[in-house]
């Protein structure tokens, strides 16, 4: 019994973290948009996305250092860590227009800062 719940184990790992077609996600998001982490700078540091959308954000850092992608929505502060050389995924639903600014938090006082404008 004990090797079956492994074996079952191991297949649902192997299907959960292979590639889908969705992008990783559970289902297809109404924007996507690319962030780079470079020279401790977020590039784009403004971007723009409808209001009333679920937005991809796909942030690669290409920096040596660890940084986060940093910020608050609906009083709420959500923090995803951006591993050095990795490509990180993550869903924003934005319901209102307005700015939403995001910081790394070990670099924020160096000024890396952007801002999304939801519209």
């Amino acid at each position: 019994m004990a090797v079956g719940a492994i074996v079952t184990s191991v297949a649902a790992y192997t299907h959960a973290s292979g590639p889908t077609g969705g992008g990783g996600f559970d289902f297809a998001p109404s924007t996507t948009v690319t962030v780079t982490t470079q020279n401790f700078l977020f590039s784009p540091s403004t971007f723009t996305v409808p209001v009333g959308t679920v937005a991809a954000i796909v942030v690669t850092n290409k920096d040596p250092a660890f940084h986060t992608f940093t910020y608050q929505l609906n009083g709420q502060t959500y923090s995803h860590d951006l591993l050095p050389g990795t490509t990180t995924k993550f869903l924003v639903f934005v319901d209102a227009a307005g700015s939403i600014p995001f910081w790394c938090i070990p670099h924020q006082a160096m000024g890396m800062t952007g801002t999304i404008t939801v519209s």
